[in-house]
């Protein structure tokens, strides 16, 4: 995301565009569909309302997003951008692996409320045809940047906090694995279903995060401790 897109996403209300700006024009529309995203939601969210938000015609809009869904996607790339740079400066500040997990459910979670649980765009995005090229390059790069992110850090934290983790067997499926349970915290923190326990978001976070790396540092035991007793005794060949 340029400078100038950022300043305008972070516009309450779109400013009057000169004729022919159709850069500025877009941006206008974004805001506006911001706007109208975070009032109303996804299934909310209304073409003819954005272009009257945007002081433009709904023939207008139309030009520039085919449909909601493409307008909705580009919103949702800019987000991503947006949480990748959150996520570089949350990965320095963090000391632990339980602690990134907490901090990225925090920060994850309204994320998702906002374009993950009513919406699985990256289900959609396996039908690229119904999307302009570039929004769907966007998703995937910005999503793939993110996870590299997340993985680095997850592995430099393992690394310092716990040196007996480097013999996990699967080492590349701790992330996905993280990945895949933080998306059903934020499932379960999005609906009713969160007061049926009382737990915080938080506490849960810490705990899973907990219990998961003793399975993790178990199972990098039981690795090391079979790879020793596979190798040959060299002093029984001599």
């Amino acid at each position: 995301m340029t400078v100038s897109s950022k300043k305008a996403l972070s516009k309450s209300t779109p400013e009057s565009t000169r004729w022919g700006d159709k850069a500025n024009r877009r941006l206008d529309i974004l805001v506006a569909a911001r706007q109208e995203l975070e009032r109303a939601g996804y299934v909310g969210l209304n073409m003819r309302e954005v272009a009257k938000i945007a002081h433009v015609s709904p023939g207008l809009l139309y030009s520039y997003f085919a449909n909601k869904e493409e307008l909705f996607a580009t919103l949702y790339a800019e987000r991503l951008v947006e949480f990748q740079q959150e996520m570089l400066a949350l990965c320095e500040r963090v000391e632990t692996v339980e602690q990134l997990f907490v901090e990225l459910l925090k920060a994850y979670l309204p994320v998702y409320q906002r374009y993950g649980r009513e919406f699985n765009l990256f289900s959609l995005l396996r039908q690229p045809e119904q999307f302009n090229p570039e929004i769907s390059a966007q998703l995937s790069q910005t999503a793939m940047q993110l996870m590299g992110t997340l993985f680095k850090s997850a592995q430099r934290l393992l690394g310092e906090q716990d040196a007996g983790l480097a013999d996990l067997p699967q080492p590349h499926l701790v992330l996905p694995m993280f990945w895949i349970v933080l998306g059903g915290l934020a499932e379960h923190y999005s609906g009713d279903r969160q007061h049926l326990y009382g737990h915080d978001p938080d506490t849960m976070s810490a705990f899973i995060a907990q219990t998961l790396l003793l399975g993790l540092r178990s199972q990098a035991v039981s690795h090391h401790a079979a790879s020793a007793t596979s190798k040959p005794d060299s002093s029984q060949q001599d």
